[in-house]
């Protein structure tokens, strides 16, 4: 279970509670610029054997929804077939994080997009 973290660069903060359950931690962010790369620490941490810190690399770049680290016409198409309520299989597609996947958010991504 993660206790504390701390997050590089130290800039960006940790916002909220951090929250574990089951093999799931969330870690609430705040003033995240957008491309990025961050680096959260979980200390605490304690899983099959191992206990200590746990370094998580985390990238940031705005209508990445593939996660391949640039924004391309496959990142726009897959924010397209999205349009709508926000899922757990589609939540990546919601850019401006609304709950649902909308015109603004295409917007959004095509403001990075990298032809």
């Amino acid at each position: 279970m993660a206790e504390t973290g701390k997050l590089a660069p130290a800039e960006s903060r940790i916002g909220g509670i951090v929250s574990v359950g089951g093999s799931t931690v969330s870690v609430p962010l705040t003033k995240v610029a957008n491309a990025q790369r961050l680096q959260v620490t979980l200390s605490g941490f304690s899983v099959a054997g191992y206990s200590g810190e746990v370094a998580v690399p985390i990238g940031i770049l705005v209508g990445d929804v593939d996660g391949n680290g640039y924004v391309s016409a496959s990142d726009i198409s897959q924010i397209k077939a999205a349009v709508g309520p926000a899922t757990k299989a589609n939540f990546r597609a919601d850019i401006n994080c609304s709950d649902a996947t909308k015109a603004t958010d295409i917007g959004l991504a095509k403001a990075s997009f990298i032809p």
